[in-house]
């Protein structure tokens, strides 16, 4: 593949970019100053307050900046606050869980600490409960609901009783059949059955959760047919023949779906490949990495942004989520190409940002009007900052471990 950055000095994008994370500052101090903090319609990681602040945060530890660390030291007092009169929300997307996590990862990284001793106990306990909830009413959501507060529990170990319990009822649950395990999307909305085999919403997320499982030992005989049967159910879904540089999966599954789907974190083959590739250096499965190498090698040629439906700089489906991918890809499979298309997804993100030097940043569908961390600058911010810093640890969060 042509590498497509000898058209133009890397040291002059990267100025660009530079300027790009300027604006966007300027941009959320302006929504910090301006905001009723009593008001706060989210809390969340994902699409709320303290997804600002964790770009905000990291930010500021890399280029340091007196006006950006007194706003956000007050902001954060603030959210803080508002955080432990309303603690009831435990989803990943917009509540305790994504926020402690998040909390966890910034004191690893030396940048922000909160005593949590009294409280954690309680909180994790609120996890636990509201999680078996979920998976109870067949709700195993990644986003918004059970599966990640699983997600966060077994990563720390935390609740290890509760998590076991989780992946019984998951197993409980489950749909059996030759050799296969798929579970109903849980749509509280349409309440139409489907079966989703994506990250964000579905099955791909389990494996993943799994995969972790697996490799910590518990519920090993459970935990080891839920893998086989839940990646055999997804690879059951590919498109019998897969048009020149679109999708090899479809959204959900070919039960409900026959047409191709998007590039992006939240659905379609990138996360697939993902979720194949971890649980195949788990297991021990080659055939599962191979597979996850021709989805790889399938998706650097799908740079077409209309036929592949991106039309936004957003992580949840746009630029920033497939080049943080793409970059998670890199880390683990070592090859060039994925470095050069990562880029290449970069370059696009920087061409869809309406930048005008010395003016203000407008707010537009390159970024769906939105300021939070899944589809809006802060996350768009997240990523242009890591390509500078060339620290991608915060992908964590996004279940890029």
């Amino acid at each position: 593949m042509r590498n497509m950055f000898n058209d133009y000095k890397y040291t002059d994008f990267e100025l660009r970019i530079h300027l790009i994370l300027n604006q966007i500052n300027e941009c959320l101090l302006e929504y910090i100053l301006n905001k009723d903090i009593k008001r706060l319609a989210s809390l969340g990681l994902y699409n709320g307050e303290f997804g600002v602040f964790l770009y905000l945060s990291l930010y500021n530890k890399v280029f340091p900046d007196a006006i950006i660390e007194n706003i956000n030291s007050t902001y954060t007092e603030q959210i803080i606050q508002q955080w432990s009169d309303y603690p009831d929300n435990h989803t990943y997307c917009s509540g305790t869980s994504g926020i402690l996590d998040m909390l966890y990862y910034l004191e690893e990284k030396n940048i922000y600490h909160i005593d949590l001793t009294e409280a954690i106990d309680y909180m994790e306990n609120s996890i636990a409960n509201k999680m078996i909830q979920d998976i109870s009413e067949g709700n195993y959501d990644f986003l918004h609901g059970a599966l990640g507060p699983a997600s966060y529990l077994l990563n720390r170990n935390s609740k290890l009783d509760y998590v076991e319990n989780f992946i019984y009822l998951l197993y409980k649950y489950s749909a059996k059949g030759n050799g296969m395990h798929k579970w109903p999307f849980f749509d509280e909305i349409g309440g139409n059955k489907t079966y989703n085999i994506s990250l964000s919403h579905g099955i791909s997320s389990i494996v993943l959760f799994l995969t972790e499982a697996y490799r910590k030992n518990i519920a090993i005989e459970k935990v080891t047919e839920l893998l086989f049967g839940s990646i055999s159910y997804i690879l059951d879904q590919k498109f019998d023949s897969v048009t020149d540089n679109l999708s090899m999966f479809p959204s959900f599954s070919k039960e409900n779906d026959t047409m191709p789907s998007r590039l992006g974190w939240c659905y379609g083959d990138l996360r697939i490949a993902v979720a194949l590739w971890k649980a195949g250096e788990s297991l021990k499965q080659d055939d599962y990495k191979k597979w996850a190498i021709r989805i790889v090698e399938n998706a650097l040629s799908r740079i077409n942004l209309a036929s592949n439906l991106v039309y936004d700089a957003g992580i949840c489906h746009g630029t920033t989520g497939i080049a943080i991918i793409f970059q998670h890809y890199w880390e683990e499979m070592k090859l060039d190409k994925i470095l050069t298309i990562r880029d290449y997804w970069i370059h696009e993100t920087v061409k869809m940002i309406p930048f005008v030097n010395h003016q203000k940043l407008e707010l537009s569908q390159w970024c769906l009007n939105s300021y939070n961390l899944l589809m809006g600058i802060s996350g768009i911010g997240l990523v242009l900052l890591s390509f500078i810093t060339r620290d991608f640890s915060w992908k964590r969060l996004f279940l890029l471990r």
